[in-house]
C-alpha cells in the first residue's frame, strides 16, 4: 500500500525482540569469550603446575601377615587392604621416612597417596615433588619402610604370643604336678582316684596343646612381602603441556556456554503443574473446555468478553492447534446460550471443509475490514448462539498486518460486541502480528502450551508479548497432538 494512512507499520513489540535478540546474543558472545578466556587460563595454570610436579610411583605386593590387618585369618580381605594402605601414611611410618629423605611429616604424608587396584594383594604407593629425583626416593623409602613396619609388628605380636604361651605352659606343668602327686596318695579304686584320675588326663592334654602352640609359633612366616616394581616417575602426559591445557580449558568454557543456550532453548513444557509451578496462571486443559470457560466467565463477569487464543510463535503448529481448541471453547459458551461469534484469523481449507456446508469463498473477513462486504454478508451461522466469521481462501493483495492494523478493526469489534456476548479471536501467534496487533482489543489473552511439544523458551516469549497489552494473560495446557481441520496459517 502507499504512504498514505494504511501504510504498513513495524509492530513496536518486533521491534523490541529483535533488539532483544541482538542483546541476547551479543551477551552470550561476550560470555563464550569471558568463559573461554577463564577456560584457558585455568587450563594453563593446571598444565603448568602438572608441569612442575612429577610423581613416581612404588608397587609393593603384601603377604598376609600375623599382627596386621591384612593376616591369614582376615576374613574381609579389601577392607584389611584398605586399612593396610592407610598404615602407609602413619605417623610410625612417615617419622622414619622423614629421618631419611628430610622434611617434615606432614608435608610428607601430603604428598602421598595409595591405591588399592581391585582384585590384588598390591599397593600402589605414589609421591609427589617438584623434584623428580625426590619423588622416586621418597616413594621407594616409603615402601620400604612399610614393610619393616609391617615385620616389625609380625615380631611383636609372635614375641608377645610366645612369651604368653610359655607362662600358661608353666602354669599348666604346675598343676599337673600337683594332682600327679595328690593321685598317688590315694587307693587306685576309690571314687576321689577315679575323679583326679581325669583331672591328670586333662591337665596333660593341655599342656600338650600349648607346646605344640609355641612350636607353632617358630613356623610363623615374617615376610611382610617385597616391592615388585621400584619406584619410577611417570610421563607429564597431556595435562603437562600448557599450550593443550589452555586450548583444551578455553573450548571447554566455551562448550559450556553454548551446552546451557542449547539446553534452555530445546527444553520443552511439561504438565500442567510444572507450569503453575512456574509461576504461570493455567486455565485449565484444551480437553476440558468446559472448565476453562468457567474460569474466563468467574474472573469476568461482565458481558461482553474478548478472548485471544495464541500460540507461541516458535511452535510452527500454530493455526492448526490453537483453532482446534478455539472451536472447542466457542461451542461450550454457545451451549451455555452466550450468543457467541468466533472470528478466524485462518480460513478453512475447501478440500477439507464439509461438502454440504455452504462454503463461501468471498466475501471475508478482509472484505469487511477493507469496506467492501457487510458484516451480515459475512457471518455464518454455526448453530444455536455461535456464529463464525472467516477470512476468505482467495490470495490476499494487501498484508494482513495493514488490516489488523486499520481503525476498520476496531469497528469490526465494537459491532461485534452489540451483537454477542462472547467473542473468540483464534489462529493468533505470539510475539509478532497479527497477535500482537489484537492485544489492544483484548480482555484475556490464552496461550495454548501443548505438553513436550512447545519450547519453554518460546512460551515465555509469548507470555511476555502478551504481558504488553492491558488484557489478562494465562495459559491453557494441552497433550494433545490434532488438527480437526485444515487450516492455513495467517498471512
Amino acid at each position: 500500500m502507499g504512504d498514505g494512512p494504511c501504510h504498513e507499520h513495524e509492530g513496536s513489540w518486533e521491534v523490541a525482540m529483535r533488539a532483544s535478540q541482538r542483546t541476547g546474543a551479543v551477551t552470550a558472545l561476550l560470555l563464550a569469550l569471558l568463559l573461554g578466556v577463564l577456560g584457558a587460563a585455568f587450563g594453563w595454570t593446571v598444565s603448568e603446575r602438572a608441569q612442575r610436579t612429577h610423581s613416581a610411583t612404588a608397587v609393593v605386593l603384601l603377604t598376609p601377615l600375623e599382627g596386621n590387618p591384612f593376616n591369614p585369618d582376615a576374613r574381609e580381605g579389601v577392607l584389611s587392604l584398605e586399612t593396610e594402605a592407610r598404615l602407609v601414611t602413619s605417623d610410625a611410618v612417615s617419622r622414619v621416612v622423614a629421618a631419611e629423605t628430610g622434611g617434615e611429616i606432614t608435608s610428607l604424608q601430603s604428598s602421598v597417596s595409595v591405591e588399592v587396584p581391585p582384585n590384588t594383594q598390591l599397593l600402589r604407593i605414589t609421591v609427589e615433588d617438584e623434584d623428580e629425583a625426590r619423588a622416586v626416593v621418597v616413594a621407594d623409602s616409603f615402601a620400604a619402610e612399610f614393610l619393616d613396619y609391617r615385620a616389625t609388628r609380625t615380631k611383636a605380636a609372635v614375641f608377645d604370643r610366645r612369651a604368653h604361651l610359655r607362662e600358661e605352659v608353666r602354669t599348666a606343668r604346675g598343676e599337673l604336678a600337683g594332682l600327679t602327686r595328690q593321685q598317688r596318695r590315694l587307693e587306685p579304686d576309690s571314687a576321689e582316684r577315679i575323679l583326679v584320675d581325669q583331672q591328670v588326663s586333662a591337665a596333660a592334654v593341655q599342656v600338650s596343646q600349648l607346646q605344640s602352640e609355641l612350636a607353632a609359633l617358630g613356623y610363623v612366616s615374617e615376610d611382610p612381602g617385597q616391592v615388585v616394581t621400584p619406584a619410577q616417575v611417570a610421563a607429564p602426559g597431556l595435562l603437562g603441556r600448557p599450550f593443550l591445557g589452555a586450548a583444551v580449558g578455553g573450548v571447554l568454557g566455551v562448550a559450556v556456554v553454548l551446552g546451557t543456550l542449547v539446553l534452555r532453548r530445546g527444553r520443552t513444557v511439561g504438565s500442567a503443574l510444572d507450569l503453575t509451578t512456574a509461576g504461570h496462571d493455567v486455565l485449565g486443559h484444551a480437553d476440558a473446555p468446559d472448565g476453562v470457560r468457567a474460569r474466563l466467565l468467574l474472573a469476568h463477569p461482565d458481558r461482553p468478553l474478548t478472548l485471544l487464543l495464541a500460540e507461541p510463535s516458535g511452535t510452527g503448529q500454530a493455526a492448526p492447534l490453537a483453532a482446534a481448541f478455539a472451536d472447542d471453547l466457542a461451542t461450550a459458551f454457545a451451549r451455555a446460550h452466550l450468543t457467541t461469534v468466533h472470528v478466524r484469523l485462518a480460513p478453512v481449507a475447501p478440500q477439507e471443509a464439509d461438502p454440504d456446508a455452504d462454503v463461501r469463498v468471498a466475501p471475508g473477513l478482509e472484505e469487511v475490514l477493507l469496506g467492501k462486504a457487510d458484516i451480515d454478508e459475512v457471518l455464518h451461522t454455526e448453530r444455536e448462539c455461535l456464529a463464525t466469521l472467516t477470512p476468505t481462501t482467495e490470495p490476499l493483495r494487501e498484508p494482513w498486518g495493514d488490516l489488523l492494523a486499520s481503525p476498520a478493526l476496531g469497528n469490526l469489534l465494537a459491532d461485534l460486541r452489540e451483537r454477542a456476548e462472547i467473542i473468540v479471536i483464534s489462529a493468533a501467534t505470539l510475539p509478532g502480528a497479527p497477535g500482537e496487533l489484537l492485544l489492544a482489543h483484548a480482555d484475556h489473552v490464552l496461550v495454548r502450551a501443548v505438553g513436550r511439544s512447545t519450547r519453554a523458551r518460546d512460551l515465555d516469549l509469548a507470555l511476555e508479548a502478551a504481558a504488553a497489552g492491558p488484557a489478562a494473560v494465562g495459559v491453557v495446557h494441552d497433550v494433545r497432538r490434532r488438527a480437526p481441520r485444515a487450516e492455513v496459517v495467517a498471512r
